[in-house]
């Protein structure tokens, strides 16, 4: 085998085995495959864990004005009457008493 054929050791960088063979460190190539495939299993929860700390954060203030249109429009939303059911109820169903 030649200096350079691919797919061989040549002293610090490994060769693919495509036409165009590129060196690839040995720290990249020792990388466990392993880890990899639970990276995200990690990572994802631990961004969750930050974005609901985020998230949930104490907030300051409010002014008292913004504060009290906030309680109005709260206020007239539960006073609205609940709508009426979007689909016919079918022959012979239940009815809740």
């Amino acid at each position: 085998m030649g200096r350079n054929t691919p797919g061989v050791l040549v002293g610090r960088a490994r060769w693919s085995y495509d036409d165009k063979a590129v060196p690839v460190s040995r720290k990249a190539a020792a990388l466990p495959a392993w880890i990899l495939w639970l990276s995200p299993v990690i990572v994802a929860p631990l961004i969750a864990v930050f974005w609901i700390a985020w998230y949930s954060r104490p907030r300051g203030p409010v002014e008292a004005m913004q504060s009290v249109q906030q309680h109005d429009r709260f206020r007239a939303a539960l006073t609205q009457p609940v709508p009426e059911p979007r689909r016919a109820r079918r022959e012979g169903a239940r009815v809740a008493p």
